[in-house]
């Protein structure tokens, strides 16, 4: 009888974590539950660059520049109105830059990037209503963002070299799963992803030969 009972117990136990899993709690690119996504959207994206960029950047998981800790922020005082699919604007744009010290990463230019004679740090902050078809998942998050970033053509030449420098780049990510509860009981919840992207523009003059 307790060996019946033991077996009942252990039985619930892997349904509950099953039923945890498939609600996207614990399962990393589910779209329920609040959670950091960072370590599996670093994945996803590096996986969808092309390979002029690739060679360029690698997205690392990292808190650089406080990213995680000012992504954590802007999801606890996330509001339902503010998920714009897309980059964000207004006082999440102005917090990310407040919190992280950097620049506002320019994605709006067709031309793409150019080298910068000066060491540079940029950021930007997305958000994505995870209840939209097309973001459900973290993966259609991750190739909304890498299409984002693809405006600044970091696999061009002239993104890393010009006839006085040359730059590097480094790239840092950070992402949440969060359910914005809605404001009037009978309305649904909200679901949301939000990324951060830091990106560190390393300069270097072109070395001269003195003859």
């Amino acid at each position: 009888m307790k060996l019946k009972r033991i077996l009942s117990l252990a039985l619930s136990g892997v349904l509950a974590v099953s039923m945890l899993t498939a609600c996207g709690i614990g399962g990393g690119s589910g779209i329920f539950g609040a959670g950091d996504q960072s370590r599996d959207f670093a994945k996803l994206l590096n996986s969808k660059l092309d390979e002029a960029t690739a060679k360029v950047v690698e997205y690392k998981n990292s808190d650089y520049s406080n990213l995680k800790s000012t992504v954590q922020s802007i999801t606890n005082t996330l509001d339902a109105d503010q998920v714009e699919n897309g980059a964000a604007t207004g006082a999440i744009a102005s917090m990310a830059l407040q919190m992280t010290k950097a620049l506002d990463m320019n994605l709006s230019t067709s031309d793409g990037w150019s080298v910068s004679p000066e060491d540079r740090t940029h950021v930007k902050i997305f958000v994505f209503d995870a209840d939209n078809d097309k973001y459900n998942t973290l993966d259609e998050a991750a190739t909304a963002v890498k299409e984002l970033l693809d405006n600044m053509k970091l696999g061009d030449e002239k993104a890393t070299k010009s006839d006085e420098y040359t730059n590097k780049y480094s790239g840092y990510v950070a992402a949440r799963a969060t359910t914005i509860k809605a404001a009037a009981s009978g309305e649904e919840d909200t679901h949301a992803w939000v990324i951060g992207v830091v990106l560190v523009q390393d300069s270097e003059p072109v070395a001269t030969s003195n003859t």
